[in-house]
């Protein structure tokens, strides 16, 4: 088992990576980790949704048909999204937007038994951290 620890120390993912032969699921690429690193980040994650999320760079407001809505700038964007990865591997950056709030999460990679396997063991690794600090953040 390995981990993917985000470069402001917000979330740990946690990842196996495949052995079976061919494409690229045995290895973890750069730009996993970048998308990962860049959803952590509050502000990063807004400017790289910002296109999405229907609101300028430095804008306070949201605009939902004709009504703005103020929104919390330290609240990640994430919270509450859906996330499709495809050619996922390991899915460093799926299990990261699970981390950060994200309501459902979609991976996808090449048909290998073994490649399948391997998500649904991380997704099941990250869950039960995920479990685990909820459970952690109610006892307070």
């Amino acid at each position: 088992e390995n981990e993917h620890n985000s470069e402001n120390g917000s979330i740990t993912v946690k990842y196996i990576l495949s052995e079976a032969p061919g494409g690229h699921g045995d290895a973890i690429w750069a730009a996993s980790r970048h998308v990962a690193n860049l959803f952590a980040n509050v502000k990063k994650c807004r400017d790289l949704l910002s296109p999405i999320l229907n609101q300028d760079d430095d804008d306070q407001f949201i605009r939902n048909g004709d009504v703005d809505y103020v929104q919390d700038l330290s609240r990640n964007p994430l919270i509450g999204k859906r996330v499709i990865e495809l050619g996922a591997g390991a899915g460093i950056p799926s299990w990261s937007a699970l981390h950060l709030g994200a309501d459902l999460v979609v991976c996808t990679d090449q048909g290998i038994a073994d490649r399948i396997r391997c998500l649904a063991e991380c997704a099941l690794r990250n869950l039960e951290d995920i479990e685990k600090r909820t459970e952690q953040s109610k006892q307070f």
